[in-house]
């Protein structure tokens, strides 16, 4: 017909904030999946911001097991607990819808974002808080890969270079 007549769908992983596809995102009209508190039916982002653990120690070393075992959702709204039980989970999966964020400048483009391994009612929140302290462990080692892999596999977030939470530098020599 001499032009396109179709849709396209492009599905990816978090990307990087400085490439073409964080750009076009950035004149999209944007939907973001979230989820709603059943203390006061609030929506809120499927997000680690709203993961919350305790840092249990034992012998002065994180005792990840305990730490992983304190794993929640917490309404940032009335602090209402979520807690990480199957049932709780799957409530929690079930309320969440897709929620207008912003209208873009490009009309003909959508983004929708909120695929996150919290929304996966199926995975614990302690399996999530495990894969971050793993995460922070070895960044304080030094390697920023896995913290990064992080982000953008499991939480489907843009990687910024400039954003490394927690990292410690490392001392060459004495």
């Amino acid at each position: 017909h001499e032009r396109w007549n179709r849709k396209g769908f492009f599905m990816s992983q978090g990307g990087f904030k400085d490439k073409e596809s964080f750009q076009k995102r950035e004149l999209a009209t944007e939907y973001i999946y979230k989820w709603s508190c059943q203390g006061c039916g609030n929506y809120h982002d499927w997000s680690d911001a709203n993961l919350k653990y305790d840092i249990i120690k034992k012998d002065n070393e994180i005792d990840r097991q305990a730490t992983c075992d304190t794993a929640r959702i917490e309404c940032p709204n009335c602090g209402h607990v979520h807690k990480d039980h199957i049932q709780d989970r799957r409530t929690l999966c079930d309320s969440s819808t897709y929620i207008l964020e912003r209208i873009g400048s490009n009309p003909k483009t959508v983004y929708i974002h909120g695929v996150t391994r919290l929304t996966m009612w199926w995975v614990s929140y302690s399996e999530v808080v495990g894969r971050i302290l793993d995460a922070k462990e070895q960044l304080n080692n030094g390697r920023i890969e896995p913290w990064k892999q992080l982000r953008q596999k499991d939480f489907a977030e843009y990687w910024d270079n400039n954003y490394v939470p927690d990292k410690k530098e490392i001392a060459i020599g004495d």
